[in-house]
């Protein structure tokens, strides 16, 4: 597995994961994806194919660029929102 791959993987589990998916199962649910090949591409066992990356993208409402490259923030505003909350869990703020 390329270094390339692995980044793509582990944007793409940050990204469920921020959205509010906890497994991957409750994603592919929730959208009809299959589990065994979304697992793939979350491990970065498989190249994700162009029309799986359109459709993640869509789903978790991410730029294809971020997803791809890591350059923009797509969930920004998330993000931010994400890291309050788990401050204030943890008795931070």
């Amino acid at each position: 597995m390329s270094q390339e791959m692995r980044e793509i993987a582990m944007r793409l589990q940050i990204a469920r994961i921020i959205r509010g998916y906890r497994s991957r199962s409750a994603f592919v649910k929730q959208f009809n994806f299959k589990l065994g090949t979304y697992n793939s591409h979350e491990i970065g066992r498989h190249e994700i194919g162009a029309s799986y990356i359109n459709k993640y993208c869509a789903a978790l409402n991410i730029s294809v660029t971020w997803l791809l490259l890591g350059e923009g923030y797509p969930m920004f505003f998330q993000f931010v929102l994400f890291c309050i909350f788990f401050m204030i869990i943890l008795g931070i703020i």
